[in-house]
Protein backbone atom coordinates (compact mmCIF):
# COMPACT_ATOMS: atom_id res chain seq x y z
CA UNK A 1 0.00 0.00 0.00
CA UNK A 2 1.33 3.66 -1.26
CA UNK A 3 2.14 5.81 1.61
CA UNK A 4 1.42 9.70 1.86
CA UNK A 5 4.29 11.52 2.30
CA UNK A 6 4.73 15.50 2.75
CA UNK A 7 8.27 16.66 2.10
CA UNK A 8 9.44 20.22 2.62
CA UNK A 9 11.99 21.70 4.69
CA UNK A 10 9.74 24.54 5.97
CA UNK A 11 7.70 23.37 8.76
CA UNK A 12 5.48 26.24 8.26
CA UNK A 13 4.19 24.46 5.22
CA UNK A 14 3.29 21.59 6.89
CA UNK A 15 1.42 23.57 9.26
CA UNK A 16 -0.26 25.38 6.48
CA UNK A 17 -1.16 21.58 4.73
CA UNK A 18 -2.75 20.57 8.11
CA UNK A 19 -4.45 23.21 8.47
CA UNK A 20 -6.38 23.21 4.49
CA UNK A 21 -6.09 19.55 4.16
CA UNK A 22 -6.57 18.04 7.77
CA UNK A 23 -8.17 14.81 6.91
CA UNK A 24 -5.73 14.05 4.29
CA UNK A 25 -2.77 14.81 6.85
CA UNK A 26 -3.63 12.71 9.16
CA UNK A 27 -2.60 9.81 7.13
CA UNK A 28 0.68 11.46 6.02
CA UNK A 29 4.04 11.40 7.18
CA UNK A 30 5.97 14.79 7.28
CA UNK A 31 9.74 14.58 6.05
CA UNK A 32 12.00 17.68 5.27
CA UNK A 33 13.81 15.07 3.04
CA UNK A 34 13.54 12.04 1.54
CA UNK A 35 15.28 9.18 -0.67
CA UNK A 36 14.57 7.92 -3.93
CA UNK A 37 13.65 4.48 -2.32
CA UNK A 38 10.99 6.64 -0.27
CA UNK A 39 9.61 8.71 -3.07
CA UNK A 40 9.41 5.13 -5.25
CA UNK A 41 5.62 3.62 -5.38
CA UNK A 42 4.43 6.07 -3.05
CA UNK A 43 2.33 9.79 -3.21
CA UNK A 44 4.47 12.76 -2.18
CA UNK A 45 2.54 16.26 -1.75
CA UNK A 46 5.23 19.22 -1.63
CA UNK A 47 8.57 20.37 -3.43
CA UNK A 48 10.75 18.19 -5.15
CA UNK A 49 13.13 18.02 -8.49
CA UNK A 50 11.49 17.05 -11.33
CA UNK A 51 13.91 13.98 -11.74
CA UNK A 52 12.76 12.65 -8.08
CA UNK A 53 8.94 13.79 -8.45
CA UNK A 54 8.71 11.13 -11.87
CA UNK A 55 9.58 8.29 -9.38
CA UNK A 56 6.30 8.84 -7.08
CA UNK A 57 2.93 6.76 -7.92
CA UNK A 58 1.21 10.20 -7.09
CA UNK A 59 2.90 14.29 -7.63
CA UNK A 60 1.08 16.97 -5.48
CA UNK A 61 3.08 19.82 -5.85
CA UNK A 62 3.01 22.47 -3.12
CA UNK A 63 2.58 25.74 -5.58
CA UNK A 64 3.23 29.32 -4.32
CA UNK A 65 4.61 32.79 -5.50
CA UNK A 66 7.50 33.45 -2.87
CA UNK A 67 8.62 36.92 -3.44
CA UNK A 68 12.07 37.39 -4.10
CA UNK A 69 13.28 38.65 -0.53
CA UNK A 70 11.45 35.92 1.19
CA UNK A 71 13.47 33.07 -1.36
CA UNK A 72 16.12 30.89 1.09
CA UNK A 73 14.19 31.96 4.57
CA UNK A 74 12.11 29.83 6.75
CA UNK A 75 8.36 30.23 5.97
CA UNK A 76 5.88 30.22 8.08
CA UNK A 77 2.08 29.29 7.76
CA UNK A 78 1.35 33.40 7.57
CA UNK A 79 3.67 33.33 5.00
CA UNK A 80 1.73 30.41 2.90
CA UNK A 81 -1.42 31.63 3.18
CA UNK A 82 0.15 34.89 1.71
CA UNK A 83 1.91 33.71 -1.11
CA UNK A 84 -1.22 32.31 -2.92
CA UNK A 85 -0.14 28.57 -1.59
CA UNK A 86 -1.78 25.62 -3.47
CA UNK A 87 -1.48 22.13 -4.37
CA UNK A 88 -1.45 20.97 -8.05
CA UNK A 89 -0.92 17.23 -9.23
CA UNK A 90 0.81 17.05 -11.58
CA UNK A 91 1.75 13.96 -13.81
CA UNK A 92 5.44 13.66 -15.08
CA UNK A 93 6.58 11.07 -17.84
CA UNK A 94 10.08 10.52 -18.35
CA UNK A 95 10.89 9.94 -22.26
CA UNK A 96 14.59 9.38 -22.57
Amino acid sequence: MAKIIFVSRHEGAYNWFKKYYLNFSKNCVYKTHITKSEIEGNVIIGTLPINLAVLAKEYWHLSMNVPAEKRGQELTLEDMESFDCKIEQYRILKYC
